[in-house]
């Protein structure tokens, strides 16, 4: 340790790391205020004294996420017949992407030699990180509808905050490549507790890289002293994989394999994994949700010269 400290005195990068050390400091209490007392406080009592409607399903659903961490129902069953015209929407605009040159490209040059895609290349995305959307856009519509909305506020019991939204096309790969990257067990360093909403467009089976999640993992399950994130302020990391194998038997994990037309709920702040697809395709378009006390911004722009008067209380919530 004292070798360490006059390396960096020697190289002049003590008071640098000291800063750096402070800096991150600041922004864990700061977060621990908001999580607590501040903006999470304040969202959670409008969300109480808001006038909500809850259908069944969706109260299932999030009596299943407080449960579990993880939840599924048929699309049409969350979205109802008012939000069959979502869904009719977000599927076109889905496989018209599937079977773009773009998706076509992707696949030929990562299976040409995947060795030398780095990050997440087995998963082709419709939208860039910032990319402009107006209101309108059809995965804004679906992701700020109110189904989605009570479910995801539900479980957080606030107005949670939409971090992104996306559709994913993830690219089968050999079945004796290693896994990398989110295939395999990671937290996600968001928020404390949140929610990612994955509308699954093709079926998903053990091949198809299926979401896979240790509900023990969550904080007070038998699970969460596996390598815990700080709240709010984490990096991706991907932990002793050995570890998580040998610690959490087959029995506490969840395979989320589903029919197309699927809808699934997770707190992703538990050990997950997914998209280690060797057979098939895997089309899902997919959400985030966070509370107001996150550090992280929107991963999308959003045009508000287009915005209008006709959004809910939640989801203009969502947008602030």
């Amino acid at each position: 340790m004292l070798a360490k400290v006059g390396s960096l005195i020697f190289s002049g990068r003590l008071f640098s790391v000291l800063r750096d050390y402070a800096r991150r400091l600041r922004q864990g209490f700061l977060f621990e205020y908001h999580w607590r007392w501040g903006a999470n406080a304040g969202s959670r009592r409008r969300w109480k004294d808001a006038l909500r409607r809850e259908a069944p399903v969706q109260a299932r659903l999030i009596a299943d996420l407080k449960a579990r961490g993880v939840a599924m129902a048929p699309a049409a069953e969350v979205l109802g017949q008012e939000g069959a015209a979502l869904l009719r929407d977000v599927e076109s605009l889905a496989k018209a992407f599937a079977s773009s040159p773009k998706v076509a490209d992707r696949i030929a040059r990562y299976q040409s030699d995947p060795k030398d895609s780095p990050g997440k290349d087995y998963i082709v995305k419709l939208l860039s990180d910032f990319e402009m959307l107006a209101p309108d856009h059809p995965l804004l519509r679906l992701g700020l509808s109110e189904p989605l909305l009570n479910v995801a506020n539900g479980y957080l019991e606030l107005f949670s905050k939409l971090k992104g939204a996306n559709v994913w096309y993830t690219i089968p790969v050999d079945s004796e490549r290693p896994r990398q990257n989110s295939q395999n067990w990671h937290r996600d360093p968001e928020d404390r507790r949140l929610v990612k909403a994955f509308y699954c467009l093709s079926d998903v089976g053990p091949a198809s890289g299926p979401l896979e999640y240790i509900p023990g993992s969550r904080p007070g399950g038998p699970y969460a002293h596996l390598f815990p994130l700080a709240g709010g302020g984490g990096i991706y990391s991907y932990p002793d994989q050995a570890r998580i194998e040998r610690e959490v038997p087959p029995g506490a994990r969840v395979s989320c394999e589903c029919p197309a037309g699927t809808m699934v709920f997770c707190d992703t702040s538990g050990f997950h994994r997914g998209g280690y697809a060797t057979k098939g395709e895997r089309l899902l378009a997919t959400w985030m949700y966070l509370t107001p006390a996150t550090r992280f911004g929107r991963s999308f722009g959003l045009d508000r010269s287009r915005l209008d008067g006709g959004l809910s209380e939640a989801a203009r919530r969502a947008l602030e």
